[in-house]
């Protein structure tokens, strides 16, 4: 591939979930060809949401609005040049996937064509619509992300079915929504700052995709995107995204229990969660944290193993872990995970779990925010 540059482009990003909201001004370098070359942030903001402690979701989503507000102000100030596009990734409680099954058959073989993968897209949309519309009774919710992410001829798996002769094919589709009220007030917030209609992307695609190109060599994994309030957990099989979880814990729980174990302030049970026993070994205090590091985390961890009991009863599951979190307490996490043997009840030949993140895998040194550098690999996909 050519390293001539001929084309620069700027694109906007911003990552929001239930912990914080970042932003950053990314220059995408590319050849005579289209072709990316490089990949850089320019500038990039990340600031939490709250300070951590329990709020109604009224206040909650009032304080996610000010604090996007002020990201988008402070990108906006650093971005003093031409913008191609505004992609925001939307994580769980703002967005919720789920996966859905198209099927065609016909008695004779026919030829497989573009017109009608994208019928069969069509139809997957009007039934998310309509199974949306009857299961948010509440409020109004609106598709956001519709991705093909898996095509079956005559049961077996195909990379790309365009062309061929076929009587029965079935493509799985990952399909996104949105609460129509939430997506106003974040395209309203951002349109105000930066004039552009914003491309949203659900952050399971993101994570299911970004393994799969990341990690090529990954063919069964469980992904864990561990935020603030709440837990996405996906399970890959053979390259295949099987199911689809969320739980209503995170980082934020463990710690408010560590504080209420220890008696300190939230902010000082955070920096503790810093303080690796395993690295501290002499040091008699941070020791003494190990048994209310335990209890914070098992908080978290009972809801993680229930879900993947239900998960199991489909199938073992693989023994390698993709986390996402924090990187701040990603080593804390992976270091808590790995004491706990039961999780080999339910994976290959009782394997030790492996836990690999998706920083690591990802060369982000041109990213000061490892997140939206992560989130960037999928953006010319989406331009």
């Amino acid at each position: 591939m050519s390293q001539k540059i001929t084309t620069i482009e700027h694109y906007i990003l911003f990552d929001i979930d239930s912990a914080s909201i970042g932003g950053a001004v990314v220059r995408h370098s590319k050849n005579a060809r289209g072709d990316l070359v490089e990949s850089k942030e320019l500038f990039s903001v990340r600031k939490p949401i709250t300070n951590g402690e329990p709020y109604s979701f009224e206040r909650f989503f009032e304080k996610t609005i000010t604090t996007l507000t002020s990201v988008a102000d402070e990108v906006h100030l650093q971005a003093l040049l031409p913008i191609s596009q505004v992609y925001v990734n939307v994580s769980t409680p703002w967005m919720s996937s789920q996966k859905r099954v198209v099927h065609h058959a016909q008695k004779k073989p026919y030829t497989f064509t573009q017109e009608l993968a994208n019928a069969m897209v069509v139809e997957s949309t009007d039934q998310t619509h309509h199974h949306t519309s009857s299961a948010y009774h509440d409020h109004t919710v609106e598709l956001i992300d519709n991705r093909v992410i898996d095509v079956y001829a005559h049961g077996y798996p195909v990379r790309n079915p365009i062309g061929k002769e076929l009587t029965e094919v079935d493509v799985h589709i990952l399909a996104s929504v949105m609460s129509a009220t939430t997506k106003q007030a974040f395209t309203e917030t951002i349109q105000s700052v930066f004039h552009h209609e914003p491309v949203y992307l659900s952050n399971t695609f993101v994570n299911y995709q970004t393994t799969l190109e990341l990690l090529p060599d990954t063919n069964n994994s469980i992904i864990v995107d561990m935020s603030g309030e709440v837990t996405d957990v996906l399970v890959v099989r053979n390259d295949h995204l099987d199911h689809i979880g969320s739980l209503p814990v995170g980082l934020h729980h463990m710690v408010r229990s560590l504080a209420d174990q220890l008696h300190v302030p939230y902010a000082k049970a955070r920096s503790l969660l810093k303080l690796s026993p395993i690295q501290h070994l002499d040091d008699g205090y941070v020791a003494s944290l190990i048994p209310a590091y335990t209890t914070a985390f098992k908080v978290w961890f009972t809801a993680f193993f229930d879900l993947l009991d239900e998960y199991a009863k489909h199938g073992i599951l693989s023994n390698t872990i993709v986390l996402k979190a924090d990187a701040q307490y990603v080593a804390w996490i992976q270091e808590q995970l790995l004491s706990y043997d039961q999780l080999q009840e339910h994976m290959h030949a009782g394997a030790r779990p492996e836990i690999i993140t998706l920083f690591q895998a990802h060369d982000t040194t041109c990213f000061h925010d490892k997140e939206l550098g992560v989130f960037d690999t999928l953006i010319e996909e989406s331009a």
